[in-house]
């Protein structure tokens, strides 16, 4: 017999046992490891510089019976007139708490929702912009976040009104309806960012990138709206007669439950804006992020900052009949949300587990090549 047939090889068998308890080791000690949770960051909405802001631009359009409206800023950009009044900022101020909600990872970054973006009111160089309408949809101003008019040029000749069969003894004759005008201001406007897990770039170091398309928008506040229209008399007779005539209107339409708006356009112009006002809350109904750019989360200093573009539109669906039938307006809000909070080193999955199962593999090895080796 040849000396080396007494040296027996380890079967194919004995050689995967001790893997395979190495295994089994190895999803114990992993499974019975407790994994961090992700860390709760709020990041506090702040202005970096003029030209990197938490800011969102309104773009606004509208449809009156199928008619497309010519859309306008109540105020343009430019001069005393700031920003004008389709643009303003989300940053936390001493009356507001303005945040972005997160959970946080080395890995990956969620908004449970919660945030609360809290809009301004746009302003100029001597303050406030006064929006029309009023609160509520009343005639006159109030400051608002936003304001827009739409319009539609006409030129129709209006027969004269007997006010007689509603107790007002005259004649209304309100000249040429020019225009057929809407205003809208929107007020107490706050953005919610929603989203689930999202990778972040590989690596476990700053700054961090993020598919911000992944993300939900929910948008609360309310739209005042004035729709009325424009009529031009003739003569600078019929502008004070008309101007009496709607004087007394008022008071017995109102009676009967309609609240009557009268804007007086002024003399040079010898106009009225007549119709009516309401208010109405923006849709509370999630809204995809249409803004396909990457976020960003960065470390600047001693801070972490985050950057969230944003893109979306909504459409006011609670309009009071018979508006709800004519009068179609889509909303869209785009820029950027950028937050601030203190450095903080997020968690990661706890890595003992992991060590100690490695151990298990490399000790259950060895045993395997010196048993080959007797």
């Amino acid at each position: 017999m040849n000396r080396y047939s007494r040296l027996r090889t380890p079967s194919r068998g004995a050689l995967l046992r001790p893997l395979s308890v190495a295994l089994v080791a190895t999803s114990i000690l992993t499974a019975a490891a407790p994994l961090a949770s992700a860390t709760p960051l709020d990041f506090t909405l702040i202005n970096v510089n003029s030209s990197n802001q938490s800011r969102l631009d309104l773009a606004a359009s509208a449809m009156l019976a199928g008619g497309q409206l010519t859309s306008a800023p109540q105020y343009a950009p430019g001069g005393l007139n700031g920003d004008g009044s389709l643009s303003t900022l989300y940053n936390d101020t001493a009356s507001t708490d303005s945040k972005l909600v997160t959970d946080v990872t080395q890995f990956s970054i969620s908004f449970p929702g919660g945030s609360t973006a809290v809009a301004r009111n746009a302003t100029g160089f001597f303050g406030n912009l006064q929006m029309a309408p009023g609160i509520g949809g009343t005639s006159g101003t109030d400051p608002a976040n936003y304001g827009v008019n739409f319009s539609s040029p006409q030129q129709i000749a209006i027969p004269p009104i007997d006010l007689n069969p509603l107790g007002v003894n005259l004649m209304l004759n309100l000249g040429t309806l020019t225009s057929i005008d809407a205003k809208i201001a929107l007020r107490d406007v706050v953005v919610d960012v929603v989203g689930g897990s999202i990778p972040l770039s590989p690596g476990a170091t700053y700054p961090q990138t993020f598919d911000a398309s992944q993300l939900d928008i929910a948008l609360t506040g309310t739209s005042d709206i004035l729709l009325g229209a424009t009529l031009s008399q003739n003569s600078f007779g019929d502008y004070l007669a008309a101007g009496i005539a709607l004087a007394a209107l008022q008071p017995v339409l109102s009676g009967q439950g309609i609240d009557l708006t009268v804007v007086n356009n002024g003399i040079v112009q010898q106009s009225y804006t007549i119709g009516f006002g309401f208010s109405t809350a923006l849709p509370t109904t999630m809204a995809s992020n249409a803004n396909a750019s990457l976020g960003t989360l960065e470390q600047v200093g001693g801070n972490l900052r985050l950057t969230v573009p944003v893109d979306f539109n909504v459409i006011p669906e609670t309009l009071p009949a018979p508006l709800d039938m004519l009068l179609e307006a889509e909303l869209g809000l785009s820029g950027q949300l950028i937050g601030q909070t203190p450095f903080v080193v997020v968690d990661v999955p706890e890595p003992s587990s992991l060590a100690l199962a490695g151990l298990a593999i490399s000790g259950l090895g060895l045993v395997a090549i010196r048993r080959r080796r007797r």
